[in-house]
């Protein structure tokens, strides 16, 4: 079934959070607010400049182009997403998505209660892999994008607007250029939601 045509599919289902642009939150998610603790809250509350305010935990992220991409909250079987950060393209393995609670810098009013001095910002928290292995990268033309998780040394909280798409990380211990053998994950990129793009050229030229 391709995503774009099945027309069927209910894109808000029960229980669902529409953020705008395309980008929709699937449950499951907390019934009530949490607090985190630890780096967790330090990387939130370093995120906001403010301290990290209680919020729900969100399971999946509806794409624009369909795709679902899936965290570690209460997912399994998962896949890294493909994001932007400062601008650079980077893969990420996703935690957990979340709206934060984020104080409006023109507030002008000591009630903190007052829903006027108060916005949600869309996030996601995530641990990176590491910018491609460059020389890899080039005696592959290119071809080879192979990547070492970081884990929580690298944790952030990015936008969800910068997710792009969901790719999958496949684990291999290439050996390098150096002769080292290591850990490393090679990019994948998940098929199937632009093949309807393509056209079919008959005999006579045209494109059907």
């Amino acid at each position: 079934m391709l995503p774009q045509f099945d027309h069927a599919k209910n894109l808000h289902p029960h229980g669902s959070r529409d953020l705008g642009n395309g980008y929709i939150l699937l449950t499951k998610s907390d019934k009530k607010p949490v607090v985190v603790n630890g780096l967790q809250s330090a990387v939130i509350a370093d995120f906001l400049g403010q301290p990290s305010p209680k919020f729900r935990h969100w399971a999946r992220l509806r794409l624009p182009n369909g795709q679902i991409a899936r965290s570690a909250w209460t997912e399994t079987q998962k896949s890294p997403e493909d994001v932007l950060l400062h601008g650079q393209e980077r893969f990420a393995e996703v935690l957990y998505f979340a709206q934060l609670a984020m104080e409006n810098d023109d507030h002008n009013s000591n009630n903190e209660e007052d829903e006027n001095n108060w916005h949600f910002v869309n996030v996601t928290l995530v641990t990176l892999y590491s910018l491609p292995q460059p020389e890899l990268l080039a005696l592959s033309y290119g071809a080879l994008i192979s990547c070492i998780h970081k884990g929580e040394e690298s944790l952030c909280v990015i936008d969800v607007n910068t997710i792009q798409s969901v790719v999958s990380m496949i684990p291999h211990k290439p050996t390098l250029p150096n002769g080292q053998v290591e850990e490393w994950f090679f990019l994948v990129e998940k098929t199937g939601l632009d093949i309807a793009r393509c056209g079919l050229q008959d005999d006579n030229g045209d494109i059907d």
